[in-house]
């Protein structure tokens, strides 16, 4: 039986203008080629540079889009539980409006969907991230290793799960599809 693959995507915007279309579009391509379905939630996070404009624009050309609009800058955290909120499908996944991850990494993330309960991608290259973000990103994920018992390469990224986890307090099962991201080379 193949496994239904329908994905929430939060897409955190704050002044995002000059990256949010391109994003978007390399979510509808890449969500095309391997979902059952998908959405793809813009939480515009009060941004001031016309994002919020553009992402309303963005819903009403393609259905499968919804805008959601933040009163004020009140962070990822803010946007993070506003799209767990939103969400509508069975996984939910979030991934950044600058369009930092190339398309074909985006839709091996989405195609590993099903196939663990977390699929937690990485940086394929982390020598191209600056050293004091190298040195922050394995200094905590050290630390969850550590806590957790777990050997996960990376946890600060565009994680995917299924929506119900968040709903259930006795979710303690921590399983990973690592997937390896190659940056935009544009």
């Amino acid at each position: 039986m193949e496994t239904r693959r329908r994905v929430s995507v939060f897409l955190p915007a704050f002044n995002e203008v000059d990256n949010l279309e391109g994003a978007v579009a390399d979510i509808v391509w890449a969500a095309s080629e391997v979902l059952t379905d998908y959405e793809i939630l813009i939480i515009d996070d009060g941004s001031t540079d016309g994002t919020g404009p553009l992402a309303d624009r963005l819903a009403r050309e393609n259905p499968r889009i919804r805008a959601i609009h933040q009163p004020t800058n009140m962070g990822i955290a803010a946007a993070y539980e506003r799209a767990l909120g939103e969400a509508r499908l069975d996984y939910f996944s979030f991934l950044a409006a600058d369009g930092e991850i190339a398309r074909e990494s985006v839709r091996d993330i989405l195609g590993s969907v099903g196939r663990a309960d977390i699929v937690a991608p990485y940086h394929q290259n982390p020598r191209a991230r600056q050293a004091h973000r190298r040195f922050l990103t394995w200094a905590s994920t050290a630390l969850v290793n550590a806590l957790f018992r777990q050997r996960m390469h990376y946890y600060q990224g565009p994680c995917t799960t299924p929506a119900s986890r968040w709903a259930s307090p006795t979710w303690t099962a921590l399983t990973a599809a690592p997937r390896r991201c190659r940056p935009r080379t544009s």
